[in-house]
Formats: C-alpha cells, sequence, structure tokens
C-alpha cells in the first residue's frame, strides 16, 4: 500500500507495505531505450505555458506510454524513450494540441504553440481550487464526504463505491477524481492511479494534493526526476503540506541528494500532527545512507515503537540489530 494513500486522508490501513524505494515494475515498459524528447509549450501570445499536461503514445495506439507536466518556464523532457513516431498530446485547461513527433536521438527537441491565450498562468491560486470545488453538484460533495468518512474508517471498499458515486454525478470533480487516484494508489494501480491524479489536475491546476499524489506515484515506480517535478509544485502550492515534504524526502532520497533528503523529511517531521511513522523510517535511511549509524537508531526505535505490526515492521528489526552491532563494534 502506498505509504502516500496511507497518510493522506485518513491512515488508508497498514503503511509502508512495499519499499517505494525499490520498486519492481515500470509501469512504461521502457526498458533499454534510450531516446529523450525536450519540449516547451507557449500561447498565442507567445507567453510560456506551464503546468500543461503531456502526453506521448505511438502512432496508432492508445496507450500512453510517458507523461510530464511543463514547469514554470514552460519546458518539459521525457527520456528513457524508444526511437520511433509518436503522437503527442499537450492539455492546458480546456485547450489541447495534437502533434507528431519523430524521436530519433538523444536529444530530440520540440516546440508547442496552443492556439489560443492563456490567460492565468497563475492557474494554481486558492481562489482557483476554490471555484473549482464549488461547481461541483450538491450531491457529487455529499457522495465524496462519505467516501472520506470511509477512508478514515479504512474502510476502502466503501470509500471507492462512494467516490465512484460522486464521478457518476459530475465526471469532471477533481477531488473526486483525486480521491479515486489515491485510492487506486493503495491497490498498487499506479498507471491507473496516475491518470486520475492527471486528469485532476487538467481540471484544477491548483489542487496541491493531487500534484503531491503525483510525485508519490513517481516515487514508487522510482522516477524521481518526475515526481520532485510534481512535488515541487505541490510545495508551492502549499508550502505547509507534509505530505508533499515526506514525498520529496523520499524522491531526493532516490535521487541520493541527502542532505536535500534530510532537509525535506525534517520539514515534514515538523509539520506531521500527529506524526507519521514512515517519515521515520526515511529518515533512518537517509542516515544509513551518509554512514550515520548512531543517528539512524533513534529512528528505527520510533518508527517500530509507533507501529510495531507495519508490513516493513521485521526487516526493520533485523536492521536495527545489525547497526546496534555495527555502532557497539565501533566503540
Amino acid at each position: 500500500m502506498s505509504n502516500f494513500a496511507t497518510g493522506q486522508l485518513g491512515n488508508l490501513g497498514q503503511s509502508g507495505s512495499r519499499d517505494p524505494l525499490s520498486p519492481s515494475v515500470d509501469i512504461h515498459a521502457r526498458m533499454g531505450a534510450d531516446g529523450a524528447l525536450a519540449g516547451s509549450v507557449r500561447d498565442a501570445n507567445n507567453q510560456w505555458v506551464r503546468d500543461a499536461r503531456i502526453e506521448l503514445r505511438p502512432l496508432r495506439a492508445s496507450e500512453i506510454v510517458a507523461s510530464a507536466f511543463t514547469g514554470a518556464d514552460g519546458q518539459f523532457l521525457i527520456d528513457h524513450l524508444a526511437f520511433g513516431k509518436y503522437e503527442l498530446l499537450v492539455t492546458w485547461g480546456v485547450m489541447q494540441e495534437r502533434q507528431e513527433v519523430a524521436v530519433d536521438s538523444a536529444s530530440t527537441e520540440i516546440s508547442i504553440r496552443l492556439h489560443e491565450r492563456v490567460s492565468n498562468q497563475q492557474a494554481g491560486s486558492r481562489s482557483t481550487v476554490s471555484v473549482a470545488e464549488m461547481m461541483a453538484p450538491k450531491k457529487a460533495r455529499q457522495y465524496l464526504e462519505k467516501a472520506v468518512k470511509a477512508m478514515r474508517e479504512q474502510k476502502l471498499s466503501k470509500a471507492f463505491e462512494e467516490t465512484e458515486a460522486a464521478l457518476a454525478v459530475y465526471p469532471k470533480y477533481a477531488q473526486a477524481l483525486a480521491m479515486r487516484g489515491v485510492l487506486k494508489m493503495s491497490r498498487d494501480q499506479l498507471r491507473e492511479a496516475l491518470n486520475d491524479l492527471q486528469d485532476a489536475i487538467t481540471i484544477d491546476p491548483g489542487y496541491a494534493m493531487a500534484y503531491a499524489a503525483i510525485g508519490s506515484s513517481y516515487n514508487a515506480l522510482g522516477r524521481y526526476d518526475d515526481a520532485a517535478r510534481s512535488l515541487e509544485r505541490a510545495e508551492e502550492l502549499e508550502p505547509r503540506s507534509w505530505q508533499a515534504h515526506f514525498e520529496m524526502g523520499k524522491a531526493e532520497l532516490g535521487r541520493q541528494n541527502y542532505p536535500a533528503a534530510l532537509r525535506e523529511v525534517n520539514r515534514a517531521l515538523e509539520l506531521a500532527l500527529p506524526s507519521f511513522p514512515p517519515i521515520h523510517l526515511v529518515r533512518a535511511r537517509i542516515y544509513l545512507k551518509q554512514q550515520n549509524y548512531e543517528e539512524a537508531i533513534p529512528d528505527l526505535e520510533e518508527y517500530l515503537r509507533t507501529a510495531p505490526h507495519d508490513a516493513t515492521a521485521d526487516d526493520t528489526r533485523k536492521t536495527l540489530d545489525q547497526v546496534r552491532l555495527l555502532v557497539a563494534a565501533k566503540r
């Protein structure tokens, strides 16, 4: 079960049942590919378009093989692509542009121009989120409230049922799409989860939780650079989101940037009330990577104290015993 899913909305059961830093599957199946596509997106007034969703599909195929979002400078990068021809779809709000692109080198570049002017580059404001939520019919909001309640009670099947009911009433309900994405993450349906979460952001570009959840999904897939890009946006929109800082800590750990990982995890610990046990486990991993073994022991102990029956508890106990022996041998 995804750590994000367990900690985001009401503690979805046990946490940490799979090590997010050791993914066993790549949903895009791009092993051995060595092509890359770099691009930029501008509007009709030649202004950069941020947070545009980029999708790539092989020609005459429906499956998305890669996706990304543009940064503040309108740029995006997708790597580890097989050489060949693709259909590229750019989505920003209700605007879409399609273009055929051939990836035939390690540095293919492309420029996309939207035919309309993007009048609000600050779509991620809190007012945007409020407007998006207000557009949902009352009945859909009621179903979603029931879903949140069920999630907090760890009744995941019931939460999924109520979320589907909300989306049946209002398919463009960003919060319900994000909820379904988080629930799919709890089932390890990461590809399907990403689709729902990206749809939520397309509808509501200011929804910080959806960006954080996307970052969590990318972390679980070992795509740490993609995770960091999404999590930077989540932190920009909601600086006090402990989930975003926690997931960013995992992304930086995966990128072997240990000082940055430690800063992010420490911030998550400051913000998470009550404390979320896997944060201590991730901080212990950072200390172990830095060979700060004595520093790791208190976090390993705290994790086991607060989550003694977690799926990773037995492995953590073995690690703690080994670290204690190592520290004792050095004294």
